[in-house]
């Protein structure tokens, strides 16, 4: 017999920040309203019992819109931002709220999957029968155990005028390392630049960033950046040989340690790949996602299990 779901679609909808559905893949996330605590889940939905198409490549556009949008978030968080610095710019939002079937799924399909993805982070949402509305629960959870990459930024912010200058310029380097910005990537990037700070295009024609202005960024905070433009180069599971030799460059010129480096550089791939993978992913798509991201099967397998232990 199926499990019965607590809730229903209808109690749940007020939550919903943004939903998409890429195939049969739904990227949905969750909050309460006027709430900076964003609660987001990816979710195989669950095929029927008529034959449907096999899945496709889960790397497509909605996912990786999905997961630059995780990408901003994480920025923000690490810059400070509340809910006002975490939504998205028009450009990246404007169909988020749009749920349109992909190859061989069904309304209903996705109606029982927006149920079911939301069982996962239901803990920490309370609903009250007598006003029929959501709140938070009285004794809350405890929060979710935070990811080494989540630990970098909580631990070393980017918080200090001429951190976020240099974070800023790093940022419009990586933006610009072929040449030329799409609108769509310049809006990306604006939504990633700290608000203090110069335009895109202003920090383009900025020096490179000096040894000596690196040398004067916040200890801890130099790993920050560095793993952030690593997050930035992959989070479209591409990187090119110009953004690469790129952000060997700032290892260097950060002073980083070949140990230091590879830690960072492995936190980021974990949390691109995170943005783009459910806990249940099959192998093999686990694994055509990492190759993408230049991690190897072990890693790959390392790096689904660490993010099925946090989020249960």
């Amino acid at each position: 017999m199926a499990k019965k779901n607590k809730y229903t679609l209808e109690q749940i909808e007020p939550l919903i920040v943004t939903q998409e559905v890429d195939n049969r893949t739904l990227y949905i996330e969750f909050a309460l309203p006027g709430s900076d605590e964003i609660y987001d889940v990816s979710y195989t939905i669950k095929k029927s019992r008529d034959v449907g198409s096999k899945i496709k490549d889960r790397a497509t556009r909605t996912g990786v819109m999905y997961a630059r949008r995780g990408a901003v978030r994480a920025v923000r968080s690490g810059l400070g931002g509340g809910i006002a610095g975490r939504m998205i710019g028009q450009t990246m939002n404007q169909a988020s709220r749009e749920i349109k079937p992909g190859q061989g799924v069904s309304q209903k399909e996705i109606d029982n999957a927006i149920v079911e993805a939301f069982e996962k982070v239901s803990k920490y949402f309370e609903w009250n029968e007598t006003t029929q509305e959501w709140g938070k629960p009285g004794v809350p959870p405890p929060p979710p155990p935070k990811s080494p990459f989540e630990e970098q930024v909580a631990a070393n912010p980017i918080a200090d005028a001429h951190d976020k200058n240099i974070f800023a310029r790093v940022m419009a380097e990586l933006a610009y390392a072929d040449g030329q910005v799409a609108p769509e990537e310049a809006e990306f990037f604006k939504e990633i630049i700290p608000p203090d700070q110069p335009g895109l295009d202003v920090l383009a024609k900025s020096d490179p960033v000096s040894s000596i202005e690196a040398q004067e960024v916040t200890e801890g905070v130099k790993g920050t950046i560095y793993m952030f433009a690593w997050v930035i180069a992959l989070i479209d599971l591409e990187l090119d040989s110009i953004e690469e030799e790129l952000l060997m460059e700032y290892a260097d010129v950060f002073n980083l340690t070949d140990t230091v480096r590879n830690d960072l550089t492995k936190h980021a791939k974990y949390f691109v790949l995170e943005k783009n993978i459910d806990p249940d992913i099959p192998r093999d798509e686990l694994f055509k996602i990492a190759g993408k991201i230049g991690l190897d099967k072990d890693d790959a397998e390392r790096c689904r299990i660490a993010f099925k232990r946090r989020v249960g």
